[in-house]
């Protein structure tokens, strides 16, 4: 099972946020913060990456704040996580119990397939499907969302 780290939790929390948002109407930081139960900092580090990779548009100062770069339909869950590093690579330490370089290679290998299917999967997924899911979830579904499908035990925002 694919498991999201807190980063990329954080990210689509972010963009469910300002998804919600009216078009064009900029939501401040706080507003965001609070909703969500981040800290100042882990907001920053997240929202930086959004808005570096296009995600997001910011404006600073009074009445300044954040809103989508484009509409929560355009967004994908794969644009989320290209954004915060993609789908890391396996380094040596993983590859410790192949004993030799041609096992290595072939689990290399078969990793960049892998990546490939994952992103391809999550790039079907967009900000407004997770959105509406939501929605409808809360209308007293009892049905598992597409981002709790997704998430690790215990982990939603």
């Amino acid at each position: 099972m694919l498991k999201l780290n807190q980063r990329i939790l954080v990210a689509v929390s972010i963009l469910i946020v300002l998804s919600r948002a009216p078009r064009g109407v900029l939501v401040q930081r706080k507003a965001i913060e609070d909703g969500l139960s981040v800290r100042r900092r882990g907001f920053e580090l997240v929202v930086y990456q959004l808005v570096r990779h296009g995600l997001v548009l910011s404006r600073r100062g009074k009445g300044g704040g954040y809103r989508l770069s484009r509409t929560a339909a355009r967004i994908s869950l794969a644009d989320v996580l290209e954004a915060l590093g993609g789908l890391q690579r396996p380094d040596k330490s993983d590859l410790v119990g192949f004993r030799t370089i041609g096992a290595q290679n072939e689990a290399l290998l078969l990793f960049n397939r892998l990546r490939a299917h994952v992103a391809e999967a999550l790039g079907a997924v967009t900000v407004a499907e997770i959105v509406a899911d939501r929605d409808r979830r809360s209308d007293g579904s009892t049905e598992k969302s597409l981002l709790d499908q997704l998430l690790p035990a215990g982990s939603a925002d």
